[in-house]
């Protein structure tokens, strides 16, 4: 009798870390969707998912899924830097425009022609790179997700990180 509760003690334990070492790769899965979901909410969902990434880091440690939480989290930084310097070129661009428009209407001139292409050059410049991050960032989303999906190792050319709080 003691052997079969013994038995059954052991079934449950492989069952329960079986469902533990499932829950990291479901949530895994939730986060890519969420990252991707991000081109229709306006971000929103690429924040909630950030931030469950950093919050659950500690649960994938040791698992698959920890190259792919690293994966998001770099993904995620590598958008906010690109979409910053793009976002910047272009109000730059903007505001360096709308002076010169002042400038020339103040002193009753016409605006140059080399500032007019000067700064739609860097408009322009600004808006491809916004849209080459986002195109960049679709292919990692996918990139990470498929790999997920088929099991398939996600490399990373840097070690995982790591938290500095235990």
């Amino acid at each position: 009798m003691n052997a079969d509760n013994d038995a059954y003690r052991h079934s449950l334990q492989g069952e329960r870390q079986a469902r533990r070492a499932d829950e990291p790769r479901a949530l895994t899965h939730l986060l890519y969707a969420l990252y991707l979901a991000g081109w229709i909410t306006g971000g929103i969902s690429v924040l909630v998912a950030i931030i469950a990434n950093y919050a659950r880091r500690a649960d994938a440690q040791g698992t698959s899924c920890e190259a792919h939480f690293t994966w998001q989290i770099r993904t995620f930084w590598i958008g906010v830097v690109w979409a910053l310097a793009g976002v910047a070129l272009l109000v730059y661009a903007f505001v360096a425009g709308g002076f010169a428009v002042f400038r020339a209407s103040s002193s009753g001139s016409t605006c140059d022609a080399a500032c007019v292409l000067g700064l739609t050059g860097v408009a322009l410049g600004g808006a491809l790179l916004m849209g080459g991050t986002g195109v960049y960032l679709f292919y990692r989303i996918i990139k990470g997700w498929l790999c997920l999906y088929w099991n398939k190792p996600l490399s990373n050319r840097y070690p995982p990180i790591r938290s500095a709080h235990p």
